[in-house]
């Protein structure tokens, strides 16, 4: 007995391997059939018990209709409980039936599969070995056992084979042979064996054959041969006319005095068929004695034997009695040496003795008649039939109605609701003639019902296929017709199986024939294809099962976010999306996720109500570029929608700015005023301190990487604190003069920044305390070379000035002078950057350190070159370093050199056309070479002698105004 609030599961493996589960089973009583196993269990406390039939129950009854589990629902009485029911059995004295099966106790919180495991392996029938230490052991041993006579003739009437436990006491099992005196037994691994024991039981004795020695499973022979020393004896007695002598009895006297207390006395033969099967001890003499009973006393009659096997007389007479060998089995027809003056009528069937065409029940009237061999009918005390089938009798003897119009008719009307359908039976005739000094019995009569068939039940569904979606009510209804009687067929047992899944259970009926299975059921089932097969287990009733195609939909959806996002590196970004219902109301509860494609970064959304979901993505797990967001929304039962946005994490803004702002001050030779910086050559090293960091609330970037770029020198600057850098740029002894640099700032996933500075060298100046004011140095020396040595001021001031005009303003002077005379000039040239560069170098080289060497193009060429590099599929700083290769190689290496890269041919033609015109520019402001002298023409130009040194006067004049 179980307790259903400890239990509510129940699941069965049936005959032909399907495994169905209910829940909550216990609503109604079921039968479950031939299960192979079944279990009870509860997934919540872990109670479980289950049952599994390891052999196939072994019955010797009367008669049957089978057997089959039931499971029963509580009551106030008891709890729920299972039974193997056996319907409709009749048994009698020895019946016997043998059933063996094992109980499973477990903890079912983690499900049935631990019992399961355990069933499939021993569930009856099943061929199963074990693995122990490599060496394959069985769990059943199979035992055949065959009876025989001593002359190999199967003995399969009356024989019982019993197997022992010990030595004749402990009964494991017994069975009955068949027709060919075999029986089957599976026995369990036992050391000390079994004993076995075989009987034949007649009326008057039983023969029993026990063995010497035990029968060790895994060891003995499965194949065991039993031979008895008993034979069969068969005596079919008539007259001498040929009639059946049914009131004779026969007697069997062993010759061997010994066997006198095995003697077989006055055993009656049939009343209908006149003939006895009897048995005797193998290879004996026996004495055949015939008496019968139509008077009293009994006669003693004269007969003879013919052996109906050699067709040919057997045995020597001794009185009245014939003594024969039992050196075989015997089948013999005593004919007495007289007649009994008895005629054997007969009985006939007025419909027939063979009808197919009954159902299930249907009433069926039939009609018998008891009539002489001449053919016309007979009176007879009473007419009866039986119903019986191959095991047996079903139906006890009933009376028929006697016809009063006319002799030796009668009729009986049959219900055959009492019998089972879809079986073969027959009835079983007899008839006791009236007269009975001029008539035997006559022989039964068969009539066939082969079979009573089943009544015909037609399953019809409303609907055969149904599409609705999750959530919505509906219901399965079918109808069931009871097509022989054309009426609804209610009280069925019907049920179903929904696949997959395994769901099963009972319809509830609704009344005329209808049932349903409410949506109170199916609302446990989620969005899918289902096949509902609808059948029942119902006595003598047939159906084909159907199947109801059930398409359950997601419910629909939508799922809404931005088109787009972006956000700078490092931010905390909250992504969001709305998941509703395509008719708008929220779904809630839903699993939303996030992941970036190409990455391994992915997370879940949170439900803030609403249908609203949101989630928080750091930014600083990734690298500043553009990305694939996919979001993707599912709920069971409904539809799973997913979408993709662009998600651009932009580099984090910054700002290149200068450190400090330092006005200019009279008393200090240097200034910073934001990117420009004005210092006085006579200082060495020009430091330029910038800062690198975010706007906003500052945070300084630190370990950034941060250049100096002035002409072709590059400075990287350093650290001194979070976010400053400095580098230091060589000023002494500088020109006055403006020099252009560019700051560039970048670090990962932070914005690349660009200034540019400007550094105004000036000359050495004086301060002048009292005025607060500083001069150049060149202005103070004149001035106080003026006031002491006024006669020399000016040629001083001139010298002094000419002294330090740089060399380009001396050319410029040069030129001039050359441009008013009408003389031919050349001017070559030089780009800004290599005049500073060498400067810088110059200046470099005083304080000890030696500048980079680095090979150089001019701007223009580059200017025009890189672009067109860079369109062929080269990066910037390839391309800027090809053209440098370029500008300074061979005019031969060139082709090759563009070629080696991979540069397309219109481009390489088109940068070497660029670099040729560059070089022809470049020729002509080169210094022309000296002209070959002119032939003289007698006339020559007066020349101008040409001054090395200032000689003042007028020249001086014009030469300090130029």
């Amino acid at each position: 007995m179980f307790n259903d609030k400890i239990m509510p599961m129940l699941t069965y493996k049936t005959e032909t391997g399907s495994v169905v589960t209910y829940s909550n089973w216990y609503t109604s009583s079921r039968n479950i059939g031939k299960s192979l196993w079944l279990c009870f269990y509860d997934t919540s406390d872990g109670e479980a018990m289950g049952t599994v039939d390891l052999i196939t129950p072994v019955y010797d009854v009367v008669s049957t209709s089978g057997w089959a589990y039931r499971v029963h629902q509580p009551s106030r009485t008891y709890y729920e409980y299972w039974d193997r029911a056996w319907p409709y059995t009749a048994v009698e004295d020895g019946s016997y039936i043998y059933e063996r099966f094992a109980n499973y106790i477990w903890d079912g919180r983690n499900g049935l599969s631990e019992f399961q495991t355990f069933a499939n392996m021993m569930e009856r029938d099943h061929a199963l070995t074990i693995s122990v230490n490599a060496t394959q052991q069985r769990v059943f041993f199979e035992l055949n056992v065959t009876v025989k006579d001593e002359f190999g003739n199967a003995l399969g009437e009356n024989v019982t084979v019993t197997v022992y436990n010990t030595t004749w006491s402990g009964v494991n099992a017994s069975q009955t042979t068949d027709s060919n005196g075999r029986c089957y037994f599976q026995l369990f691994e036992k050391e000390t064996g079994y004993w076995i024991e075989a009987n034949l039981t007649t009326p008057y004795r039983t023969y029993t054959w026990r063995a010497t020695s035990a029968w060790i499973p895994g060891t003995s022979n499965p194949v065991y041969n039993i031979t008895m020393n008993v034979t069969k004896l068969y005596i079919l007695v008539k007259d001498f006319h040929g009639a059946y002598v049914q009131k004779a009895e026969v007697s069997v006297n062993y010759t061997n005095s010994s066997l006198a207390s095995y003697n077989i006395s006055n055993q009656p033969v049939d009343k209908y068929y006149a003939n006895i099967t009897l048995y005797v001890y193998s290879s004996q003499e026996v004495n055949i004695t015939i008496r019968t009973t139509y008077s009293t006393p009994p006669s003693q009659e004269s007969f003879s034997l013919w052996n109906t096997e050699e067709n040919e007389p057997e045995g020597t007479s001794d009185g009245l009695g014939v003594i024969v060998n039992m050196n075989s089995s015997k089948y013999f027809r005593a004919t007495l040496s007289r007649s009994i003056d008895r005629v054997t009528p007969y009985l006939e069937c007025e419909n027939g003795t063979f009808f197919s065409n009954i159902f299930w029940n249907d009433s069926f009237t039939f009609v018998v008649w008891i009539k002489h061999p001449n053919g016309y009918g007979i009176e007879a005390n009473w007419t009866r039939y039986t119903v019986k089938n191959e095991s047996g009798t079903v139906l006890g003897a009933v009376y028929m109605t006697k016809d009063g119009s006319t002799t030796g008719r009668w009729y009986a009307t049959l219900d055959t609701g009492k019998l089972y359908g879809g079986k073969n039976y027959y009835l079983y005739v007899e008839s006791e003639p009236t007269d009975g000094a001029s008539y035997t019995y006559p022989q039964p009569l068969k009539i066939y019902l082969s079979p009573l068939n089943n009544l015909p039940i037609d399953i019809v569904p409303n609907n055969s296929s149904i599409t609705v979606t999750w959530g919505q009510s509906f219901n399965i209804d079918v109808y069931l017709n009871d097509t022989h009687n054309d009426k609804p067929a209610t009280g069925a047992p019907l049920e179903f199986t929904i696949s997959p899944g395994g769901l099963a259970d009972s319809f509830n009926e609704t009344g005329g024939g209808n049932y349903r299975i409410s949506y109170s059921y199916l609302s446990q089932l989620s969005a899918g294809s289902y096949t509902v097969t609808i059948s029942f287990s119902w006595a003598n009733r047939t159906a084909t099962p159907v199947t109801v195609n059930l398409q359950i939909n997601r419910v629909e959806t939508d799922l809404s976010t931005t088109e787009n996002i972006t956000v700078n590196w490092g931010d905390t970004i909250t992504i969001y999306a709305v998941f509703n219902r395509t008719s708008g109301s929220p779904v809630e509860g839903a699993n939303l996720s996030w992941s970036i494609k190409d990455t391994e970064f992915a997370g879940t959304m949170t439900y803030v109500g609403g249908g609203n979901y949101t989630a928080q993505i750091n930014t600083t797990l990734l690298e500043a570029r553009g990305y694939l967001l996919t979001i993707v929304a599912s709920k069971l039962n409904f539809e799973t929608q997913e979408k993709s946005i662009l998600f651009t994490v932009d580099y984090k803004p910054t700002v290149l700015s200068n450190a400090w702002f330092l006005p200019p001050i009279p008393s200090l030779n240097i200034a910073y005023m934001g990117p420009f910086i004005q210092v006085e050559n006579s200082v060495p090293l020009t430091p330029v301190i910038f800062t690198y960091q975010t706007p906003g609330p500052h945070s300084p970037v630190v370990g950034a990487n941060i250049t100096l770029t002035v002409g072709t020198l590059t400075f990287t600057m350093t650290p001194i604190m979070p976010g400053v850098y400095i580098a230091f740029v060589p000023t002494y002894g500088l020109p006055p003069g403006n020099i252009f640099g560019l700051i560039t700032a970048s670090y990962t996933n932070y914005q690349t920044q660009q200034i540019p500075i400007f550094i105004s060298v000036k000359e050495l100046s004086i301060f002048i305390p009292f005025f607060n004011l500083r001069i150049p140095r060149t202005t103070f020396l004149l001035v106080l070379s003026a006031i002491t040595i006024p006669t020399a001021a000016f040629a001083g001031y001139a010298y002094i000035k000419r002294a330090r005009i740089p060399r380009i303003i001396r050319r410029i002077d040069e030129l001039i002078k050359a441009i008013s005379r009408g003389e031919r000039v050349e001017v070559k040239l030089i780009p800004r950057e290599k005049v500073i560069s060498a400067l810088l170098s110059e200046e470099l080289a005083i304080v000890g350190v030696e500048p980079r060497v680095e090979r150089y193009i001019p701007v223009e060429l580059a200017d025009r070159i890189v672009p067109l590099l860079v369109e062929s599929g080269m990066k910037e700083d390839e391309a800027y370093a090809l053209a440098v290769e370029l500008k300074t190689a061979a005019p031969a290496e060139r082709e090759r050199l563009l070629e080696s890269v991979g540069t397309p041919g219109e481009t390489s033609a088109r940068v070497l056309q660029i670099i040729e015109e560059e070089e022809e520019k470049s020729e002509l402001f080169r210094k022309p070479e000296p002209e070959e002298p002119e032939p003289e023409t007698g006339e020559k130009e007066p020349e101008e002698p040409e001054s090395e040194e200032p000689a003042g006067g007028e020249d001086e004049d014009k030469e300090a105004e130029a």
